[in-house]
């Protein structure tokens, strides 16, 4: 059974943050992290949600593109495919949103993105 009061942030160095209201939250993380142009990474079962809906508006001009392109027990295949993205729309940022596909896709395109490798 879901407890709303079970809301919580965890941050190693990347930051979860989990429960109601947290999609109004994340606007306010990625202007303290300076981010002007943000790739959100979510499956094609998530992209037309309310969540993702909320997260869109409430990031408005900063959201620079979104990828939805995610499969589940995701591969470098696709990986690769959000890297091409992200350089294509000049992202600076990356927020997820769903299960351990989209979250391992997301680490993924960080790293590669963070190491420069083409």
């Amino acid at each position: 059974m879901y407890d709303s009061n079970l809301d919580f942030v965890f941050e190693n160095p990347t930051k979860v943050i989990f429960g109601n209201g947290a999609a109004s939250k994340v606007a306010r993380e990625v202007r303290e992290r300076n981010g002007n142009h943000v790739l959100l990474v979510t499956d094609k079962f998530l992209k037309d949600s309310e969540m993702v809906h909320k997260l869109t508006a409430g990031l408005g001009s900063k959201l620079a593109g979104i990828f939805a392109d995610i499969e589940p027990d995701t591969g470098t295949h696709t990986v690769n495919k959000g890297v091409q993205y992200a350089w294509e729309i000049g992202v600076d940022c990356i927020v997820t949103v769903g299960g351990g596909s989209s979250m391992d896709t997301s680490k993924g395109i960080a790293i590669v993105l963070t190491l420069g490798v083409k």
